[in-house]
């Protein structure tokens, strides 16, 4: 091995591997040859002067998407390994991993069905402008008024993504009682969509848990007085507004007033993709999972370790 001097090595090195110099226009620069710069760096390497890594990306599927897949029976589990503990960026993480799975699967001639709240939102605003589709965006429950998070703005958001086209629900996702219910589902237009979204091929929703903090009651659809009965009936969770318990039993009290398609046809959506993500969650996601109205799971790998502690 040649006896170069160290701190040219180092020079030839750092200007090679760090500022992407070509080894031609170092050799200029340092007025050598271009043979004795690939022998430096030769030398830099056997002097252990450069430690060359090469960063592997993540496992396609990690074992725990498997065991999820396994248990609960879905057809995917996206579970996004977590960096730290950043509640915030963990949420990015998860919606960004959702709007990347959607750009893969979507194709011409879908029917996408879509709920709302803060997580769908944030992924659709992370699709962005995606390759033009021939599809439809169809909502599947009713809005929450002008809130950006409604299913109305949603929908809408999604069809521009893919250059597709929306159908709006123009009802409340939930009212006073069966009977306004039973008024307003009699209409055409509404009934129209309804059963538009009967038909979807793929759904996206969210997983919403039972507090104070839920859209549901920060919005004012539901009361106190819900959220008691909601209660006794241990619901943990809902999803396009059916409330379930944790072993994914329908709560039947409120679902009267809800208007959305129902439970039944959901679960004849041949993918239905649930996104959700937190501790506080994990009950929720883990009645939504045995509900069996879902078919793809995207999480992370904290509220994944915290459901399986719920089984």
């Amino acid at each position: 091995m040649a006896d170069y001097d160290i701190e040219l090595m180092i020079k030839v090195a750092e200007l090679y591997y760090l500022d992407d110099v070509p080894q031609r226009e170092i050799a200029q620069k340092l007025n050598l040859s271009r043979p004795k710069v690939s022998r430096l760096l030769k030398a830099a390497k056997e002097h252990n002067l450069i430690d060359i890594k090469i960063n592997y990306p993540e496992p396609a599927r990690s074992e725990l998407e498997k065991i999820f897949e396994n248990k609960f029976g879905l057809k995917e589990a996206i579970i996004i390994g977590n960096m730290n503990g950043n509640s915030s960026r963990i949420f990015a993480q998860v919606t960004s991993a959702a709007a990347k799975y959607l750009r893969r699967i979507v194709k011409d001639g879908d029917s996408i069905g879509v709920a709302w709240g803060r997580t769908l939102k944030s992924v659709v605003d992370s699709i962005g402008i995606s390759e033009r589709k021939n599809i439809k965006v169809v909502q599947i429950i009713g809005s929450l008024g002008q809130s950006s998070e409604s299913a109305n703005e949603i929908v809408r958001k999604m069809a521009e993504s893919f250059g597709g086209r929306s159908f709006i629900l123009p009802a409340p996702a939930i009212v006073d009682s069966q009977e306004i219910k039973d008024a307003i589902i009699k209409d055409n237009n509404i009934l129209e969509i309804l059963n538009m979204a009967k038909t979807v091929n793929i759904a996206v929703v969210g997983i919403g848990n039972i507090d104070e903090t839920s859209s549901f009651f920060k919005t004012g659809y539901l009361k106190d007085k819900d959220l008691e009965s909601l209660k006794k009936e241990n619901a943990v969770g809902d999803i396009c507004a059916h409330f379930f318990d944790i072993d994914g039993k329908l709560c039947t009290q409120l679902d009267r007033r809800v208007i959305s398609i129902s439970t039944e046809d959901i679960k004849k959506i041949p993918r239905v993709i649930g996104v959700a993500t937190g501790e506080e969650k994990a009950k929720s996601i883990l009645g939504a999972l045995r509900s069996n109205m879902l078919d793809v799971l995207i999480t992370d790998e904290i509220t994944a370790k915290h459901i399986m502690e719920g089984r």
